[in-house]
């Protein structure tokens, strides 16, 4: 069974800017997986484009990018077959409405970048004190998501969950962590791993 753990993140001004650029790259990693996926491309094939393509973040946020395409292309099958969904290939990230708002002026090219790049994901791993690049820690007695944002610094920035926040970090066990960008705010979801098998939700902004 997985468990998931709602919360929130108030990052300073210059650790939002870091978040941000770190959802940019990975979410452009996610369409390039998403894209090489349904192309029919094989996980090492796909993983080799990326370290060429994608050299500014790390493996781990790389993999996490590749995942995300590959749990968003397995969530949008599972649409498809229900007749919820036209086809895998006919995603569009940002949501299709707003991609029509774009076209038509509505909003702003900034603002449409905003949609499509507004999440950032990384995998669990019980050897690396349950995750390595979104790891929660005490600092000062208080609860912070210490984040990598490059090979060699970490940002740590103050969090709140909304419960069980202990079991997080204990670290012996894998749990993955997603941030979500919305209205300007940054919401963490956290799950233990418990199993190979994870449910993951389409990314809603596949239907907006």
């Amino acid at each position: 069974m997985q468990v998931t753990v709602q919360g929130k993140l108030f990052p300073e001004k210059d650790q939002a800017r870091k978040l941000n650029e770190l959802m940019r790259l990975q979410s452009s990693c996610m369409r390039y997986s998403y894209n090489r996926i349904c192309e029919g491309k094989s996980k090492p094939e796909i993983e080799a484009d990326l370290k060429e393509n994608f050299s500014e973040i790390n493996s781990r946020c790389r993999r996490g990018g590749y995942f995300r395409a590959k749990y968003n292309h397995e969530s949008a099958k599972e649409l498809s077959k229900a007749d919820e969904f036209d086809s895998p290939e006919k995603v569009v990230f940002g949501g299709r409405k707003n991609l029509k708002k774009r076209e038509q002026g509505e909003i702003s090219n900034e603002e449409w970048k905003k949609l499509r790049n507004n999440q950032l994901y990384s995998r669990g791993d019980g050897s690396k004190h349950g995750n390595l690049n979104l790891r929660f820690v005490k600092q000062d007695g208080k609860l912070n998501l210490r984040v990598n944002v490059s090979n060699k610094e970490w940002i740590h920035v103050p969090t709140y969950l909304s419960r069980e926040k202990e079991r997080f970090l204990a670290g012996n066990k894998p749990y993955g962590v997603r941030i979500i960008r919305y209205d300007g705010k940054y919401k963490p979801r956290s799950h233990s791993e418990r199993s190979k098998s994870r449910r993951w939700v389409l990314e809603r902004v596949l239907l907006a």
